[in-house]
């Protein structure tokens, strides 16, 4: 926890996303700069830790699942192929539409 925390202060994207986009969301009405930029840098690391703890969650369950029984990976592998089947499907579409064009 602490390597990954220490890996995301010190990559710069993180900085520069924060240094480029927050600021635009804050207005000097509103009150002190430092404080709006807290604030909105507690949201994202909020919705950043609900995101990844359901995501964990999720893939957790799903992986127990794969490991228990052949039900859920016929799911998975029924889902992954319909999935791929549509990209295939688009990408023709796609094709196509820019041949005739």
């Amino acid at each position: 926890m602490r390597r990954a925390a220490l890996t995301n202060v010190l990559n710069p994207k993180t900085v520069l996303f924060f240094a480029a986009f927050l600021p635009r969301f804050t207005t000097a009405a509103n009150g002190p700069l430092w404080v709006q930029l807290l604030v909105l840098g507690l949201v994202f690391l909020i919705a950043g830790l609900v995101w990844d703890s359901l995501l964990g969650l999720c893939a957790g369950r799903l992986g127990r699942g794969l490991a228990q029984g052949r039900r859920t990976a016929t799911a998975v592998n029924l889902v992954t192929a319909t999935t791929f089947a549509l990209l295939a499907l688009f990408l023709l579409h796609s094709a196509s539409a820019a041949v005739v064009a």
